[in-house]
């Protein structure tokens, strides 16, 4: 069953006033029956003859529409007798159409086609996902009996992969390597770099790399190892250790006497004050 839409103030309109209680009662009926249809406001001419005669049956009569003779409108006249078409057509209640006629402004109030159609449609599918769930639930749809249901699927649980950690990263915090870990990670790779230099160089600079902090120790390793491949051992930005200056050659009298003099040539040049030659 449908609905179709009036104002609460329809029967004050100044086109209603016009034409009467039943010419009001026209435009229900035709409004009615577009709704009914899906005509989208059009009443074929054979519909609005017997829309006027069902206005001025006996049933009517107990509205007060008619009572046998018109009232107002058409006064003195039988309802059947007035040309009704015209007069809503007057007032524009109705328009003249091919074949029948048209409620003006139908679409501006009431439904179309078209938008039943489709609300049909959005109706019918969202039932269809509706009985589908419930069918889900345990109906077998074949009689109200007691069923066993079917049982409901337990989902196998997808593991979520984890990413490995390295050495040295607990909770993604960098944490400084001991010795044993630098040198059983230099021996599993095969560097050739000394791990306990390595441990001290960056642990004096408070593990970083130049002003960051470090974030992986086996990285730093590597670059220690092209490094150490590359010049023969040095650490990045690590000075050299000293390992032993083989002795000078001692001076013969030749060069110990060119030496002397050198030297008191340049003590000459000073304030005698700071002259300090040992004779």
């Amino acid at each position: 069953m449908a609905w179709i839409w009036l104002d609460d103030k329809f029967t004050e309109h100044p086109k209603i006033a016009r034409v009467g209680a039943f010419g009001a009662w026209l435009q229900i009926q035709a409004i009615a029956y577009c709704n009914r249809n899906l005509t989208d406001g059009f009443v074929p001419d054979g519909v609005i003859s017997t829309l006027i005669h069902h206005g001025s049956d006996s049933e009517a009569g107990c509205l007060g529409l008619t009572t046998g003779r018109c009232g107002g409108v058409g006064r003195g006249m039988d309802a059947t007798e007035f040309d009704w078409r015209t007069l809503m057509a007057e007032v524009e209640l109705w328009e003249e159409g091919d074949g029948g006629i048209i409620v003006h402004d139908y679409a501006k109030y009431q439904p179309l086609a078209e938008e039943v159609a489709n609300r049909k449609k959005k109706t019918a599918s969202r039932v269809a996902k509706w009985r589908w769930k419930k069918g889900q639930a345990g109906s077998n749809g074949v009689s109200n009996a007691d069923v066993t249901h079917a049982p409901t699927p337990t989902p196998t649980p997808t593991p979520t992969p984890t990413k490995k950690k390295k050495t040295g990263e607990r909770g993604g915090v960098f944490t400084p390597p001991s010795v044993d870990e630098v040198c059983s990670y230099i021996a599993e790779k095969g560097y050739r770099f000394d791990p306990e230099a390595f441990h001290a160089f960056y642990a004096s600079k408070g593990w970083k790399v130049g002003t960051s902090p470090m974030k992986s120790w086996q990285s730093a390793c590597v670059t220690w190892e092209r490094r150490k491949a590359g010049e023969g051992g040095g650490a990045p930005s690590h000075p050299p250790m000293y390992t032993g200056a083989p002795s000078p050659p001692p001076l013969d009298d030749e060069a110990r006497s060119r030496l002397r003099k050198e030297v008191e040539d340049f003590e000459a040049t000073l304030p005698p004050e700071q002259r300090r030659l040992t004779r």
